[in-house]
């Protein structure tokens, strides 16, 4: 009796169970990847409709989520460009101001959002540089902190302790993803004070230099009114001396306490004395 075929491994049934227990190879653990990753994203279209995506996007706290393109999208760096652009062409149909009556203004604005995530990893090579290291950093970041963490529960429960996000990897990719929200958020506010600082000096600077240009302006007003009147105040003091050299000459000054002395006759001799 024939004995029917091995089933072949399927991409639900992980490779150590296919025939014989060969060890996954690295093909098998990216599709495995890719697979988890597209099961993670159906959940989330599940849980969030139109009106939730809106919300998700427009909300207070969007200014800091959506720095980071891929939490726009809601996917991982690592995702193919096919899968890229069927995740932004759902989001964009389930935003488009005409599938959401009553809410036009937020869905254009979260349809905004979406189209500029999607250009920034498609077109925008220098800031996804910057995304990509501070994508890198967080990860290092929850790192230590995880191993910190780790080492705690260690200390007060024994070695064989363990903590939450080692027996569950979706809440360490939680935990790494909050750790870069909290990044690109610290990174922006202090963006945000560097350019107000910067803002602010730049004003102060014109106003002392519109002042500085005032001051000048108002000494050489000045000065120009004293250059026009220097003839005329030299026509002035040459009157005045002129007039006093001659109110000199006409009047002589007696020495204080002279008296004048009359000048004495001779008498004329008697001959007949």
């Amino acid at each position: 009796m024939a004995t029917a075929p091995a089933a072949a491994a399927t991409p639900e049934t992980p490779a150590a169970a296919t025939p014989g227990g060969a060890a996954a190879g690295p093909a098998d653990a990216k599709l495995q990847s890719a697979l988890a990753q597209l099961d993670r994203i159906a959940e989330k279209d599940k849980k969030l409709t139109g009106p939730d995506q809106i919300e998700r996007l427009t909300k207070p706290a969007a200014k800091y989520l959506n720095i980071n393109p891929f939490e726009v999208l809601q996917v991982d760096p690592d995702i193919t460009e096919d899968e890229l652009k069927k995740r932004k062409r759902k989001l964009s149909f389930l935003c488009h101001p005409d599938k959401n009556r009553g809410i036009e203004d937020k869905a254009r604005e979260a349809f905004d959002v979406i189209n500029e995530a999607f250009k920034t990893i498609t077109e925008d090579k220098e800031q996804m540089e910057y995304v990509a290291a501070v994508l890198e950093e967080a990860q290092q970041l929850a790192k230590r902190e995880l191993a910190q963490k780790r080492a705690a529960a260690k200390k007060k429960n024994g070695e064989n302790a363990r903590i939450e996000e080692d027996l569950n990897s979706d809440l360490r990719a939680e935990y790494v993803r909050v750790t870069s929200v909290k990044l690109f958020a610290g990174y922006a506010r202090r963006k945000a004070n560097l350019e107000e600082i910067a803002e602010r000096e730049k004003r102060k600077f014109e106003e002392d230099s519109e002042k500085a240009k005032e001051k000048s302006q108002e000494r050489k007003k000045k000065q120009k009114v004293w250059e026009d009147g220097r003839e005329k105040r030299i026509g002035n003091w040459r009157d005045f001396a002129n007039k006093t050299t001659e109110k000199k000459k006409k009047k002589k000054k007696k020495p204080f306490g002279f008296m004048k002395v009359p000048k004495l006759k001779q008498e004329a001799r008697r001959d007949n004395q």
